[in-house]
């Protein structure tokens, strides 16, 4: 015995047959923090956007949680540096970490982001220790 289903799909508003209509489809939204889905006719999807539209261009395009943790990720910081540059930013750290208050790397594991970032900002030159209040020319 043979079996087939069919799936239809149709516009959540007017209730038209939309399966075959190049478009249309399933729309997500979310508003004061609920989560909706609409099946929408490409028509109705345009009358949404066109409604929204005063919204979305005086908003903020928010990227979710785990999105921004995936991005601010220290794999995602130093996946684009190759071995040399990492042993550079290691050995520069281990040179100048303790003059800008950080924890010196070590010679294996992760470069903490603070050292990256401190790398990132003195163009990997020297850093010279500041001399203390005491010894301060008058």
């Amino acid at each position: 015995m043979a079996r087939q289903e069919i799936v239809k799909l149709f516009d959540d508003i007017t209730g038209e047959d939309i399966t075959d209509q190049r478009g249309a489809g399933r729309v997500e939204f979310e508003v004061g923090g609920k989560r909706y889905e609409v099946d929408l006719s490409t028509k109705n999807q345009d009358a949404l956007k066109e409604a929204l539209e005063p919204f979305i261009s005086a908003g903020r395009r928010v990227v979710s949680a785990s999105v921004r943790r995936h991005l601010e990720s220290p794999s995602r910081r130093t996946a684009h540096l190759d071995r040399a540059q990492l042993a550079e930013i290691r050995r520069w750290g281990q040179e100048n970490a303790a003059a800008l208050g950080l924890k010196p790397p070590s010679d294996k594991g992760r470069v903490s982001n603070e050292v990256l970032e401190a790398y990132r900002e003195h163009d990997g030159q020297r850093v010279r220790r500041p001399v203390p209040p005491a010894f301060a020319a008058a």
